[in-house]
């Protein structure tokens, strides 16, 4: 499964929402604000042929977007070591396109077929979201 910097950018920050379970806000300038942030209740992933929904409940709940039937229970702490894994290759990547082979594996046991989805067509990446502000 090859890809170049921005295709595993794309599988990084699916794997990084997932295992955080939130996405912070940020100011004018890019800064996050650590009291601000928007909790993922579950991602839904299409991808030809098939529909994901990932949620967050403690752990990743992977689950058939059209069957319903639950497919897989794993750890978000498996998530944020992948996600920092990937990170790392991200940061020492060369050329145009690279392979990461130990993500490989953990992608397709996830039921990710391709590492890049087109994330501007709304219904092929949703994040489902609240609003939440600590006090």
């Amino acid at each position: 499964m090859a890809g170049n910097k921005g295709e595993w950018s794309e599988a990084y920050v699916f794997l990084k929402l997932l295992g955080d379970g939130k996405l912070y806000a940020a100011d004018q300038n890019l800064n996050k604000i650590t009291d601000l942030f928007y909790p993922i209740i579950k991602i839904i992933r299409s991808e030809i042929g098939s529909k994901r929904d990932y949620l967050t409940n403690g752990e990743i709940t992977i689950i058939d977007g059209y069957t319903k039937e639950i497919l897989l229970k794993v750890s978000k702490i498996e998530f944020i070591k992948k996600a920092n894994e990937l990170f790392q290759e991200l940061k020492k990547a060369k050329g145009r396109s690279f392979e990461v082979p130990s993500l490989e594996q953990f992608l397709k046991s996830i039921y990710t077929l391709k590492i890049r989805v087109n994330i501007l067509k709304k219904l092929i990446l949703e994040l489902l979201f609240t609003t939440y502000t600590l006090v």
